[in-house]
């Protein structure tokens, strides 16, 4: 095998950096490589690398973008979710209190918001039920907050389910992992807000 160095150099380490650029065939059993040293090669890494830090940049801006549409679009099919389930629901009446299947506590915040954009001026008392735990959230207007606190109602509630929440007089959230007690907790949430 023969290598072409070149009689430039009187020591290799003269040479410094050294990059293979390019290999290839010119004949049968002739290979060519192409390579650059010393400044010339680390000039032509350092526009390697801005050339890629640039796709990179590039890419990133593409993915934030994806991101947002990708948000947005789960933000408009969860407010959309949430005005149907609320669309089942009586909001004339004093108090709802309802098991959803299916639902995080998040599901349960965009109804609670949509009920209350509706004009719904009670207490309600929303179950979400999941797999492995149960999300209770408490909505109670303004009005009504003298008979019913809703940061108490979240935590009977709660402990009763094995979990526990908090909150203010008017808007409390928390979450429980005893499916078996739901039921209990959904009766004892209609005797709290009899009397609404």
């Amino acid at each position: 095998m023969e290598l072409c160095g070149g009689t430039h150099v009187f020591r290799t380490g003269q040479l410094g950096l050294f990059h293979i650029a390019s290999e290839g065939a010119i004949s049968a059993g002739v290979r060519r490589i192409e390579a650059l040293t010393g400044l010339v090669a680390l000039e032509y890494l350092q526009e390697k690398l801005d050339r890629k830090s640039a796709k990179i940049d590039e890419l990133n801006g593409q993915l934030l973008e994806l991101k947002k549409a990708v948000e947005k679009d789960r933000a408009q099919s969860l407010q959309r979710e949430a005005e149907r389930i609320a669309a089942e629901f009586r909001i004339d009446q004093g108090r709802i209190v309802e098991v959803i299947h299916d639902a995080n506590a998040e599901q349960l915040q965009a109804v609670a918001n949509n009920l209350k954009a509706k004009g719904f001026a009670g207490v309600a008392v929303l179950f979400g039920r999941e797999a492995n735990q149960v999300h209770v959230l408490v909505m109670v207007d303004s009005s009504l907050t003298g008979k019913v606190q809703a940061g108490k109602v979240v935590q009977e509630l709660t402990g009763m389910l094995g979990g526990r929440g908090g909150g203010k007089a008017d808007l409390a959230r928390g979450a429980g992992k005893d499916l078996s007690q739901l039921e209990p907790a959904r009766r004892r949430a209609m005797e709290l807000t009899a009397g609404v």
